[in-house]
């Protein structure tokens, strides 16, 4: 059964992205651009655009929505 359960568990940190896993929420604020939210969390500005699909125009973002960063 401890097996089974291993297995089990491996596969799901196979299937779902990781990021997804440990994303957390940013709510923008003014003078934020996505550049600057990935300094501030240390992660890639590829790895920010990629979480955020409901951005449309990653150089042009508005104060308040809220964001996912990948850490």
């Amino acid at each position: 059964m401890k097996q089974l359960m291993m297995i089990l568990f491996a596969l799901f940190l196979l299937l779902v992205p990781i990021q997804s896993i440990f994303a957390a929420t940013h709510i923008v604020q003014p003078g934020d651009s996505l550049w600057k939210i990935s300094l501030q969390y240390k992660v890639g500005l590829s790895e920010i655009i990629e979480v955020n699909e409901q951005i449309e125009n990653p150089d042009l973002i508005y104060p308040n929505p809220r964001g996912k960063n990948p850490y």
